[in-house]
Order: structure tokens, then sequence, then C-alpha cells
């Protein structure tokens, strides 16, 4: 059998490898910085979002960044969030001089809780993000509410939910501005990306001309998806995948997920690049079969949910109402298992040659992000500690069928179903 995974390389395709193949020929890398596809991602953004303006970054940290500075956040702001997140989205908040505020979640959803964001609105809080973890989105009708209520902005992290919906409105559409993300393990990928939504003219005229990106920078993009198809044909011929991709990544040979610096808090520097040219070429591929994408990841958590929602002491996150269900895309499908227990499972799957993803693993992931950098104060928000101790993920991306999901939810049941 085939080694059975989660999150190694998840979002590639054959397509985005050939693709990758093509822009290293000669007479495309005149066109690496600038080219038609970043205005065709923007104008498919718009329309999938129904938002008046759209505009590219090279990451959606960059766009959260620029965003949150468009609409002035400042030194001595505080931006409310969620815990349970990507260090990204603190780091922006702390690149303007600004204060996160930690807020708890909600264990049903992963998502912000709403009942716990009025105790932490202050008289110096600039705006509410509402991050949609996983593709489920958040409670929109309470957390718009009480922004109205207190007269501050909403932003939409939407970088987990392109695709997904609410109250039949597209993800993406409710706050002054949502970002979205285009990085590695998203919904699609381009290598990198991000993209910032609006309906707001004057956020919209408030975005920055950017930096194109170095062509060495823009070349390791491009061989990511070159060196991950050959790294993932490999995976089970002695090793030699792993072997690949450790060497790749030992040499910088492919880009950074987050940088030191970003874990640390600390980049301030890393904002101002433009969405290069071929990066945008490889996710308009991947916006045109979008909705075949997360119908398949719906299909993929339901198999996992009836296979294994009476497993004792296993919390899938999976909504009770059939129409949250249609309107998530589930780019995790999430368990909570008990944390003494965790890693065991993930061993003794990955012996049976299915390995599991953990994310996030870690309050303010990754596990390399600096909790006190971040200004998270420890046990401030307890249920989404509680939850990162208990995370796994099961296989549900592109490459993952039905016949794959029932044979991983039978193993599991097998190995735990007493």
């Amino acid at each position: 059998m085939r080694t059975i995974t989660t999150a190694f390389f998840s979002t590639l395709s054959a397509k985005q490898f050939c693709k990758a193949l093509k822009w290293f020929l000669p007479w495309n890398i005149s066109s690496w910085e600038s080219g038609k596809n970043v205005g065709i991602l923007e104008e498919k953004m718009k329309k999938l979002t129904t938002r008046k303006f759209a505009k590219s970054f090279y990451n959606c940290r960059s766009a959260l960044y620029h965003g949150l500075k468009a609409i002035g956040v400042k030194a001595g702001d505080e931006v409310i969030l969620q815990a349970y997140t990507c260090v990204s989205v603190p780091n922006a908040i702390i690149a303007l001089g600004a204060k996160p505020v930690y807020v708890d979640i909600d264990q049903a959803s992963l998502n912000i809780d709403p009942e716990k964001i009025k105790s932490a609105i202050t008289n110096k809080t600039k705006c509410i993000i509402v991050q949609h973890t996983f593709g489920i989105p958040a409670d929109l009708d309470k957390i718009l509410a009480l922004a109205v209520e207190h007269n501050l902005p909403v932003v939409e992290d939407a970088a987990h939910s392109l695709g997904a919906s609410y109250n039949g409105r597209p993800i993406g559409s409710f706050g002054i501005f949502s970002v979205f993300s285009f990085g590695r393990d998203k919904v699609i990928s381009g290598v990198n990306g991000g993209v910032l939504v609006t309906d707001k003219e004057e956020v919209f005229k408030k975005l920055p001309i950017l930096e194109t990106p170095a062509k060495k920078l823009i070349a390791k993009n491009l061989f990511y998806p070159i060196i991950a198809g050959k790294s993932r044909l490999t995976y089970d011929f002695f090793g030699l995948g792993k072997i690949l991709i450790f060497s790749a990544r030992k040499f910088h040979i492919l880009p950074d997920i987050t940088s030191a610096e970003e874990n640390s808090c600390l980049a301030n520097n890393i904002f101002n690049l433009s969405m290069p040219n071929p990066l945008a070429d490889f996710i308009n591929q991947e916006l045109d079969i979008l909705k075949k994408i997360n119908d398949k990841r719906r299909e993929l958590a339901k198999i996992y949910f009836h296979k294994l929602s009476d497993l004792k002491n296993w919390q899938l996150i999976f909504p009770a109402l059939e129409q949250k269900q249609q309107e998530s895309i589930f780019l995790r499908v999430t368990v909570l298992v008990p944390a003494e227990k965790r890693e065991e499972i993930y061993q003794t799957l990955h012996q049976h040659k299915i390995i599991l993803g953990r994310w996030y693993d870690k309050v303010i992931a990754p596990l390399s992000a600096d909790l006190t950098q971040a200004q998270y104060l420890a046990g401030s928000c307890p249920i989404a500690e509680d939850v990162a101790s208990r995370t796994l993920n099961l296989p549900n991306h592109r490459g993952i069928n039905e016949v794959i999901a029932i044979k991983v939810a039978d193993k599991i049941k097998e190995l735990y179903g007493n």
C-alpha cells in the first residue's frame, strides 16, 4: 500500500507540474515579473466574492498588513483576533505597531467565540479579524451585530475558505476587506499568493504599488511543483522522496513557508512584494475547478463523519446543520483526540502508512512560533490551547478518493473503535 498523506504537497496537480516546467522555457522567463495573469486573477476574485475591487500580493500576510494599514491601524491600536491561528496574522498586526488581542474559540467550529468578543473591546480597539477556520464559516450574524453595536469594522481572514459561503453569500463578501491565501496547503495553491478584496474605494486606493520579486525568488516558487511532484512519486521508493524534499529545503531551493523572523514576529520588511505572473497562472488554472475541488472535500468530510462520529473520545469538527455542511469547504477534516493519546495515535497510524496532519498543534502555529513575541499570554485562551493539544487532521485533499477515505476510516475504527 502506498503511503496516504494529509499535507504532503496536498494541493499539487499534474497540470501545475507541467506549467512550472513551461515557465522555465527561455522564451517565458521574460514574463515572470509581469504579464496578463495577475489582472485575470483579480477579475476572477472580484466575480467570485461579488466585490468591486481586488489587489494581489506575493502572500496573504502582505494583503492583511496593507489592508489593516489602509483602514488606519497604527501604533497603539488594538486588533481583536482569535487564538488557534497562524503567526502570520499577529505578525501583520505587530508590524504596524498595534497590539493583537486574542479571544478564545468555540470548540464546535474552531472559530472565534462571539460571546467572548465583547469583553475584549476597549476604546483602543480598531477592528475585529474573523478567521473562518479550516473552511467552516464563523458565526457572522452575531459578530457583525456586535461590530455594528460598537462601530467597529470587521476584517475577514478567508485564507482557509475560498469558495465557502454563509447564508448564501460568499465568504469574503462581508468584511470592510477580506484576504485570501494561495499558499501551499490552502484551498488551491499558487505556491505563494494572496488577494485582498473590498467594496471600499477609499481602502483600495490606499493600497501601495508593490515591488516585483527578484527572479531568484520566483524561480524558487517555480521549482516547488517540480520537486514536489518528484518527491511525491518517489516517497515510497526507499524514502527517496523524503530525501529529495529534505535536500531541497536544506539548500534553500524552495521558498520558506514562514521565516525565523516571522515566527518571532520580528518581520517588518516582507510585506511589499507583488504577485509574480507565473504564480497567478497557477491560481487561475485552479480557480476554474474550484467547485469540483470543494465538492470533493465535502464528500470526503461526510464519509469520515458518518464512519467515525461514534468513536469514543474522538470529536470530529463537522457542522450539525445540513446547510452549514454545504456552506463549509473543509480545508481540513479535523478531529480532536485525547491530548495524552495524540502522539501515540499519530505514530500508530504512521506505522500503517497513514500520515495524519497536526494543524494547528499550537495555539499560535507553527510550533516554532514565539508566543511571547506574538504577545500571547499563556492560559488566556484555554479552549484554544486545549484544542491545539488535541488536533489531528484526516486526509481529504485531491489525491484522496472515496475508496482511500473509507480505507483510512476503517483502519481508525479497527484500531480505536472499542
